[in-house]
């Protein structure tokens, strides 16, 4: 389990403080999602995939991997590790490309899990209330569009010139 230190600098109004915010939540939910999905037989990374192959097959690796926050080499690792398992599987699509299909194991496990996730969310819902997570979903929606903005901003001047 992960636990703050009670003094903690997220506490302060010390720079930083939101992106240690950020972090922390992201370390809870992975660790969450973790525990949610162990004896499933997947892992996180493996869950995203299964998700985005189930929304668009035809989607590329490079795409994949962009759409599951993991590197191309860590896409063809996990693709293949769904793949042995009979989780997934690739045919030849249109050109080059190959079109990934979940099977009917691997759509079993992904609704197994996604039922195992819909439980995680709806205690957060229960726990913080459906206008707070609205509203909180939103504004994490509006802070990554800004932050993906501010990734061309950053390379070629410095946040002060903003």
């Amino acid at each position: 389990m992960i636990a703050l230190p009670e003094e903690s600098p997220m506490d302060s109004e010390e720079p930083g403080r939101l992106f240690l915010h950020l972090k922390a939540a992201q370390a809870v939910m992975r660790a969450a999602l973790t525990d949610a999905v162990s004896d499933i037989g997947i892992t996180v990374p493996q869950l995203l995939i299964l998700r985005a192959v189930d929304r668009t097959p035809a989607a590329s690796s490079a795409e994949l991997a962009r759409a599951c926050f993991v590197s191309p080499q860590a896409m063809v690792a996990n693709i293949g590790k769904l793949e042995a398992a009979g989780l997934i599987v690739r045919t030849k699509g249109g050109g080059r490309t190959m079109e990934t299909h979940l099977t009917d194991d691997g759509r079993a496990v992904y609704e197994r899990a996604g039922s195992r996730i819909a439980s995680a969310e709806r205690y957060v819902i229960q726990t913080l209330g459906e206008d707070t997570v609205r509203t909180l979903d939103e504004d994490l929606r509006a802070l990554t569009d800004c932050m993906l903005k501010s990734l061309v901003v950053t390379t070629s001047r410095t946040w002060d010139d903003c």
